[in-house]
This record gives structure tokens, sequence and C-alpha cells, in this order.
């Protein structure tokens, strides 16, 4: 859903920082050249994640219900995220001017 959000024991990956801070200006714009992102700032994400599978590391995933992304300035992203969050979990962002029930944690994009 276009949003990232990363749990870590403090410490236990330490190996990321260090690789990212042995060359920041290339970690900062290598996803962007080589088109798996675009920019102008873009990509943290795919760094990390490349991070972990690099190193193997086992990882578990929050369930997709319980993240959304809400981006008030741009009517036709939320409305794109809201029917595939329809569409992944069978449940509406809102019930009755609230968040559903599952939602846990919320990506405010664009604010």
């Amino acid at each position: 859903m276009s949003g990232s959000i990363y749990k870590f024991k403090n410490g236990r990956h330490q190996y990321i920082l260090e690789e990212f801070e042995r060359d920041i200006e290339y970690w900062q714009e290598h996803f962007i050249k080589t088109g798996v992102t675009s920019g102008p700032v873009n990509g943290e994400q795919h760094f990390v994640q490349k991070m972990l599978e690099d190193n193997k590391t086992n990882v578990s995933m929050f369930p997709e219900k319980h993240i959304v992304k809400w981006h008030k300035d741009d009517y036709y992203i939320q409305t794109c995220i809201e029917h595939d969050y329809k569409k992944w979990t069978g449940n509406k962002y809102l019930l009755d001017e609230d968040w559903h029930k599952d939602v846990r944690v919320i990506h405010y994009a664009g604010n």
C-alpha cells in the first residue's frame, strides 16, 4: 500500500545502518537510478528490504488489514488504495465515519 513500517529490536540490525553510512549518496539515489522507484526522494524502504534479503534476515509481516494509507490530497490515489484494501482484506477503511476496527496503523501521506 506504499508505506513502510519496520519494527526492529534496538541494535539487532546495526548492519543496515552501517551499510547505508558507507556510501549515503549512492544509496539515496540507487533505487531511483535503477528505475525501481521514482524521485526526487524515495527508496529507503527498498534499501532496508534489500539489506534484510541480502542478509537472509528472518522477518514477519504485519497483516495487511492492520495498516492503511490516507492520502488526503489525491482523491484518485486514495480511491485506488481503498479499493485494493477492500479486495485484499474484505474490509472498508471507514465504518460510520470511524476507522474499521482492524486498522492499527495509519500512514498519512502527503501531509
